[in-house]
């Protein structure tokens, strides 16, 4: 037999329904994915925000629940340089994707990928590069 609710009388203030945005948003930040989202934002970013030198000479690994961001740089001459540029890296990328995500910048000695020039795919080897053929004397 079905239980049936009684009917809610008309002078009892009805609840009303909740919209189905914030629901969400609500279930999203108990699951922690909000978080997540926005530490991939500042990834996302990163090239935008640091421009276009710095981006060729580093590459954002991952960002950490506690806020640290961790960047590849190929020696410690960049490390140096970023280290000086830290506290404005911090607020740039949280301006950029709105709120304090990052909240410290690792640096790390690791090599650095660089995307090989527009119209340079398919290319491998020495034929790729100039500057490795041997020179014709005449």
């Amino acid at each position: 037999m079905p239980i049936s609710r009684p009917l809610p009388s008309p002078t009892e203030p009805s609840v009303a329904p909740t919209p189905l945005a914030g629901l969400l948003t609500q279930v999203l930040g108990e699951l922690g994915v909000a978080e997540r989202l926005a530490q991939t934002q500042v990834l996302l970013n990163w090239s935008t925000v640091v421009g276009p030198l710095l981006a060729a000479q580093t590459r954002p690994l991952r960002v950490s629940r506690g806020g640290r961001l961790e960047v590849a740089v190929p020696s410690a001459s960049w490390r140096t340089q970023l280290a000086f540029m830290r506290a404005d890296l911090i607020r740039r990328l949280n301006d950029a994707v709105g709120h304090p995500v990052v909240r410290d910048l690792i640096l790390l000695n690791q090599p650095v990928a660089v995307p090989p020039p527009p119209g340079a795919a398919g290319r491998a080897g020495p034929a790729s590069f100039p500057s490795s053929q041997p020179k014709e004397s005449r």
